[in-house]
């Protein structure tokens, strides 16, 4: 199991589990199955209203399939279908959100990378294999490498936990924290339930208090104290 530690933007450091070779080429297989459904079905439709579609009708007809990747990624945080169904995702190793900037390089270079006809796209799969990050080339230089999503998530660890009828918000300054933050939040309390990493846990319930300017009971602790964050984001947004 390769793991991948990401500090994030709010200066916390979290480790994740890289997604394998085997994952992203399922990933991969699922997407390239969209892909020529999508073609020959656009394809069909052309001939069966043109008779005889010209060819630059039938370019312009594959050019949503040649941008999936590209505008899949931009639009679902990272993700394409195939990623969806194999619950991996790209982010950014400076734990910053990848911006349209970062899918495009991806996607430059893996026209060239993951194409069947340019080595059987073995220059991707050796790259991820011996890169310590599990990148490609294109990751490399967009600065992005893929990881794996837990496949097991409960409710009280989801962002929109729901609170009961009636319930008030122990700390209504979460108003100051955003969507990432809270993100931050739920990735650190999940790797403490998996690992205990306690340090990890304070450090994070120690720049969420100073964000949001507030000192939590001495009797709480700070997963407590976390946990109340996500259920109040929750109940105030």
């Amino acid at each position: 199991m390769t793991k991948i530690k990401i500090t994030t933007t709010q200066n916390i450091e979290i480790e994740y589990e890289l997604a394998t070779i085997f994952d992203r080429i399922l990933a991969w297989l699922i997407d390239i199955v969209i892909i020529v459904a999508y073609v020959g079905l656009a394809v069909l439709v052309a001939v069966m209203i043109t008779r005889e579609p010209s060819g630059g009708l039938i370019a312009l007809l594959m050019v949503p399939g040649l941008l999936y990747h590209l505008l899949c990624e931009a639009l679902f945080q990272g993700q394409s279908a195939g990623k969806m169904a194999m619950r991996i995702k790209v982010v950014r190793t400076d734990g910053s959100p990848p911006n349209f900037g970062n899918y495009l390089l991806r996607w430059v270079f893996r026209l060239i990378e993951v194409n069947p006809a340019v080595f059987y796209g073995s220059a991707a799969v050796g790259s991820i294999a011996f890169s310590k990050q599990g990148q490609r080339f294109g990751d490399m230089i967009a600065g992005t490498t893929v990881i794996k999503l837990e496949r097991k998530v409960s409710l009280a660890d989801t962002i929109f936990a729901p609170s009961k009828e009636g319930y008030e918000a122990l700390f209504p300054e979460v108003r100051k924290l955003d969507d990432i933050d809270i993100g931050t939040v739920r990735d650190v309390l999940r790797q403490h339930r998996q690992e205990s990493n306690y340090e990890v846990l304070n450090a994070c319930a120690n720049r969420v208090c100073h964000v949001m300017g507030v000192k939590p009971p001495e009797t709480m602790s700070a997963e407590q104290f976390l946990r109340f964050v996500l259920k109040d984001y929750s109940h105030l947004h």
